[in-house]
């Protein structure tokens, strides 16, 4: 039981001692600002690829013949998003399940457009 205790605090001090994340977005918040995170008005989706085949009419193809397109499709997930963190302020998200915790916290990480 100690043991465990040990591994699971050495692996919370290795995750503390990480250096600060730096955003991927280009836009450069001052030091002197108060809001360090800020959506306004967000509407947000997830980008997905999606397989379509391309069934040409006329002549019969085989199942390996069918051409197969690959697209990007957009899923809304989120809207009219408004949300404004302070620095160092400290903000949990809860909320049912599929309610759009992930999509929110993705969309602070740049992960989703």
């Amino acid at each position: 039981m100690i043991t465990e205790a040990h591994v699971g605090f050495s692996r919370l001090q290795e995750l503390l001692e990480l250096p600060d994340y730096i955003h991927p977005s280009k836009k450069v918040i001052s030091k002197e600002s108060n809001i360090c995170i800020e959506i306004t008005d967000g509407s947000l989706a997830w980008e997905v690829m999606t397989e379509k085949t391309d069934k040409k009419k006329g002549k019969k193809k085989s199942k390996e013949e069918k051409e197969v397109l690959n697209s990007v499709e957009l899923i809304s997930c989120l809207f009219n998003i408004n949300l404004k963190v302070k620095r160092g302020q400290l903000v949990g998200v809860a909320g049912e399940v599929g309610s759009g915790k992930t999509s929110l916290i993705s969309a602070v990480m740049g992960e989703v457009g």
